[in-house]
């Protein structure tokens, strides 16, 4: 079960004051730099983020984290072909990082790139059968290639994953109904505004 977002808060600034002492040492290492990036990240201060993942990128530029932390901040900031960019230099250096293969996918998914991000998700699959996120993000692709039974096979494994949930719920619906299974559809609807009014 995913943690509730007061939870995601406090876990946010926690790491927040690990990466961001009050003292004027500040960060030295890269590792601290990518470490402050994505504390800021975590706190949606994107540009922040950036700056500080750029930071730890002169200092080691072989550092796979900075890479997809810098990948994530131009994604939030709507800088994808930079953020695409970013994503390939992380993969260049380390062709097994999951979290690169689904920032590429998305933001090859938001440029309206939908069957590369297809393939970006299903890399990120193989190293990592188990990622709630990659199933979440691998269905929204399959519902823009209106390829709905494939689409629903992905909510479903987001689902077994994760049941609580909403979006999966409606994702898993959509492809319901592509497929004419309306009734279904109307369950999996009602099941996710179930869960949306509990929260």
């Amino acid at each position: 079960m995913p943690p509730s977002a007061d939870m995601q808060c406090r876990h946010a600034r926690k790491v927040a004051r690990q990466h961001m002492p009050n003292d004027a040492s500040g960060p030295t290492t890269a590792s601290e730099w990518s470490g402050r990036g994505d504390a800021l990240w975590g706190l949606g201060r994107y540009d922040e983020a950036l700056a500080a993942y750029e930071r730890a990128l002169s200092l080691d530029a072989s550092l796979v984290a900075a890479w997809v932390g810098k990948g994530s901040a131009l994604y939030d900031l709507e800088r994808l072909a930079e953020a695409l960019s970013a994503f390939a230099q992380a993969l260049s250096l380390d062709p097994a990082q999951v979290f690169a293969w689904l920032g590429k996918g998305a933001t090859l998914a938001g440029l309206g790139r939908s069957p590369e991000a297809l393939c970006a998700y299903e890399a990120a699959l193989a190293l990592d059968p188990t990622s709630v996120y990659v199933w979440r993000n691998k269905t929204v692709a399959l519902l823009d290639l209106r390829r709905y039974p494939e689409a629903l096979d992905a909510a479903e494994r987001a689902i077994a994953l994760d049941p609580t949930w909403p979006p999966d719920w409606h994702r898993r619906a959509t492809a319901l109904r592509g497929m004419g299974r309306d009734a279904e559809a109307a369950e999996a609807d009602a099941r996710a505004q179930a869960l949306t009014s509990a929260q």
